[in-house]
């Protein structure tokens, strides 16, 4: 069997643009999804260049946040699963207190979940901890959004 170095290189090569295309793709849905959700609520926002800034670092999060339980859902045992879900329950639990959950945040965290799902047809497989553990990731991350967005409405 002889390994074809060029060949492992174009694969490679392939499976990078792959990537960055799917990567490219989700960040403009996931925008026009937000920004949508955002403008229901908030109809007269005008900065709209600080708002894609935004709602860009919330894809990023989101995308990474993803691939980071599915790939500790294959990979790490129950027990590793069931602590990392105590740590973030104790985060979000400081967290909410301070945040306030309210319509627009809980609508948004509903659509992203969704979003989530259309973009990542495997997380169906996820075990019972990936599901609790994508939750926790997905609200931490609509914290740190909700929390930035509505120090430019004030």
């Amino acid at each position: 069997m002889s390994f074809d170095k060029e060949e492992r290189l174009n694969e490679l090569y392939t499976e990078f643009n792959r990537t960055d295309e799917f990567y490219a793709q989700f960040r403009k849905q996931f925008n026009t999804v937000i920004i949508d959700v955002v403008l229901d609520y908030y109809p007269g926002f005008k900065q709209k260049d600080v708002l894609n800034d935004m709602i860009d670092q919330y894809a990023s999060e989101i995308l990474s946040a993803t691939e980071s339980v599915l790939y500790k859902d294959k990979n790490y045992p129950k027990y590793r699963k069931l602590e990392e879900i105590e740590y973030m329950d104790r985060f979000l639990n400081k967290e909410e207190v301070i945040a306030n959950p309210d319509e627009f945040s809980e609508t948004t965290h509903k659509i992203v979940k969704a979003f989530i799902v259309s973009q990542y047809q495997n997380i169906i497989h996820l075990s019972a901890q990936g599901f609790r553990l994508l939750e926790r990731y997905m609200k931490m991350h609509l914290m740190a959004f909700i929390s930035q967005f509505l120090s430019f409405v004030k």
